[in-house]
Parts: C-alpha cells; structure tokens; sequence
C-alpha cells in the first residue's frame, strides 16, 4: 500500500520500536504478519545480538521477506516461517519481546492471533509491542470504499478495547498513543491527487473529516509488558 516515499514519513515508527525493544534488552524477538521481512532485518540491523522469528501467512510475502533477509546479510539472525492463523507455533515463554506491526506493514492476509496467545510465548516481563489500525462501527459499504483507496485492513475496535484486552491477557505498563499525526498527511496527499468523486467518503473516513460518522480512523501504538 505504502510506496517508498511514504515509508520514509513512516520511518519514526520504526525508530520508535527500536527504542522501545533497546529498552527491554530481548535475545529472542517475534516479529508477527512480518510482511517483506522489512522490520525483522531493520531490527536485525540495529540491535546486535537479538535472534528474530518473522511469520507471516502470505506465502508470497513470505518469500520476499526471505530474499530481503538474504539481501540484507541478516539471514544468521533472522528466521521468516509461515504463520498460523490462530496460533503462535512455539512453547510458552519462547521469546522476550514480540512486534505485531500494522502500520508501516499492512498485510491483506492478517492472523487471528490474539493478546492471550501472544502473553504465552513472551516470559514473564517480556515486552510487547502493537501498531494497529482501529475504527469502532464501519459498515460494509465503509470498508468497500476503504479498500478502493487501498485501505484493506481496519480492526473494529476503540482503544478502550484493546487496554482491557491486555489488561484480561496479564499485561501490565500498557501505554497506547495516536500516531494518526505522522498517517495522515500521506492520505491528505493522495485525496489531493485522487479525482475519483467515489472515493471522496473514504478519504474523509481515514482523515478524521466524515462528521455523520461514530468515530474516526486512529492509527495506534501500544507498548506494554507481559506481568
């Protein structure tokens, strides 16, 4: 979805997550719905000594993130498997840290794996991190036009949602922000450039602009600790 430009506005968000892994110190990382493998190896780049899974289920991701590992020079540290839809193959306490990344990697093919299953496999103290699309109320017509501008994933849920799904799930230090702020101008720039009348409602929707509607399209970063 995102083009090279557009990744370079979103650059911050990776930057963010690399403080926010250095923070915890983690050796084993899990990178979920790892797309093209872009942020396992840019992890892998800038904390040494950090062995990385990546799953995805895309197979033709999949392979791509493997080739970029390769092209990379990070394939020694960094693993890409194919994911499960519902379940994170790995024993309980596998990992130290765990990024499930939305924002900068959208994939049309996103997991069903919850908070709970994503607390098993970190050890106890463990750190999370989650980027995520959210929108409380969309109907079907709302997402047919989204993804006609390419927006092809938005969770229905609020951010109330996710603090009481990881508080159930035995999170703790839950700290979420609104990253809409370094997204929209991205979506400013395309509604400009778009002279698809049709599409003006979606563009509305994801800029925060479509009065009539409950709410509005809030990209999210959430950092909390397995307690």
């Amino acid at each position: 979805m995102w083009t090279v430009e557009d990744k370079k506005l979103l650059k911050p968000i990776y930057e963010r997550i690399v403080r926010d892994l250095l923070e915890a110190t983690p050796k084993n990382l899990l990178v979920l719905c790892s797309a093209r493998g872009e942020l396992a190896c840019y992890v892998a780049k800038r904390l040494t000594g950090v062995r990385i899974v990546g799953l995805e289920l895309d197979e033709q991701l999949l392979e791509q993130s493997v080739r970029h590992a390769q092209l990379q020079s990070v394939s020694d540290r960094v693993t890409l498997l194919e994911a499960q839809l519902d379940r994170i193959p790995f024993p309980d306490e596998a990992f130290d840290a765990l990024v499930s990344e939305f924002i900068v990697d959208p994939t049309t093919t996103p997991t069903s794996i919850g908070q709970n299953e994503m607390a098993r496999v970190l050890r106890r103290g463990g750190r999370l991190i989650l980027t995520d699309v959210i929108a409380e109320g969309l109907d079907e017509s709302d997402k047919t036009a989204l993804r006609s501008i390419g927006l092809e994933y938005v969770c229905d849920a609020t951010v109330e949602d996710f603090k009481q799904w990881l508080g159930r799930a035995g999170f703790v230090n839950v700290n979420v922000e609104d990253l809409s702020f370094l997204v929209r101008p991205i979506w400013a720039s395309r509604a400009a450039k778009d002279l698809v009348s049709q599409n003006l409602h979606a563009y509305r929707l994801v800029l925060g602009a479509a009065c009539s509607h409950p709410s509005k399209i809030i990209y999210i970063y959430i950092r909390c600790d397995k307690g």
